[in-house]
């Protein structure tokens, strides 16, 4: 069944294909960006004479990058770095919460306006009062 250039099947519209030019279109404005950064990047490597200790060009990042998914070592090194966000992600959530808890506890509290703001109902809030 046909419906103003997409088909229906089992009540859900799959939308009709975009022009050729369309795709390309878009798949050039999310290219370029990236490019020009890459240009960015090589231009201002080349102009400024930087060492390739300092920040390697273009090639060589490229070159390193492919040798790494061919051996493998990219996904190993890939999941050591999720772990340490995971890890350090964790720690700050049980930090937090603990002091969370030691703040709520403390009678400090009613002395910065940063906490006494959260202890203000809807009503007491400045944005809702009454002239």
């Amino acid at each position: 069944m046909t419906t103003s250039g997409s088909k229906v099947r089992n009540d859900v519209r799959i939308p009709a294909p975009m022009p050729r030019s369309s795709r390309l279109w878009a798949a050039l404005k999310f290219i370029a960006p990236l490019a020009l950064l890459l240009l960015l990047w090589e231009l201002l490597i080349r102009a400024f004479g930087v060492s390739p200790r300092v920040s390697p060009d273009v090639e060589s990042v490229a070159r390193a990058g492919f040798e790494s998914i061919h051996d493998g070592s990219l996904l190993r090194h890939t999941g050591a770095s999720l772990w340490r966000v995971a890890i350090g992600t964790v720690l700050a959530i049980v930090i937090i919460e603990i002091l969370d808890r030691l703040l709520q506890l403390s009678p400090i509290q009613n002395f910065s306006p940063v906490f006494a703001e959260q202890h203000m109902t809807h009503f007491d809030s400045p944005l809702h009062r009454h002239v």
